[in-house]
């Protein structure tokens, strides 16, 4: 166990969040990332010039987690990238959405009297839903293939 203690297993760890502390005395610095709490990073001298450069903005840091004797986990900057702010517009926020079938939950008509109410009288109840009918049957051909600009 103690040798366990003295030898912990080296892991390599990416955070993304705000860089809003830095302390250019002992190469520390936090990152504040969207959930969780900081996370404390000890970084070396050839990347101070980044860190201070990169102070208040959104970072990506990837390096080795470390647990020093106090206990608290801390990460041994290896790499510090800055992505554009343009970036997040460019990706998407999330999975893409399912593709829904757009006649789902429709029920038939019943009474198409009242479908009716708003349409002038000149034309039979008839003719209308004849016309629904041919106008879905192009819209969606029955061997289930899109019609070129329809998604």
């Amino acid at each position: 166990m103690k040798t366990m203690a003295a030898n912990p297993k080296r892991v390599t760890r990416t955070v993304t969040g705000v860089l809003l502390e830095a302390n250019w005395k002992d190469n520390t610095a936090e990152v504040y990332p969207d959930e969780g709490g900081p996370v404390k990073l000890a970084f070396p001298d050839e990347l101070a010039d980044e860190i201070h450069r990169a102070a208040r903005h959104r970072v990506r840091v990837t390096g080795t987690v470390r647990r020093p004797r106090n206990g608290r986990q801390h990460l041994e900057v290896e790499a510090l990238e800055v992505p554009s702010p343009l970036a997040g517009l460019l990706l998407p926020a999330g999975p893409p959405a399912p593709k829904r079938d757009p006649f789902e939950g429709a029920k038939p008509i019943e009474d198409v009297e009242r479908f009716l109410a708003d349409y002038p009288d000149e034309r039979s109840a008839e003719e209308i839903i004849e016309d629904l009918r041919a106008c879905r049957a192009t819209r969606h051909p029955p061997d289930g293939d899109e019609i070129d600009g329809d998604e």
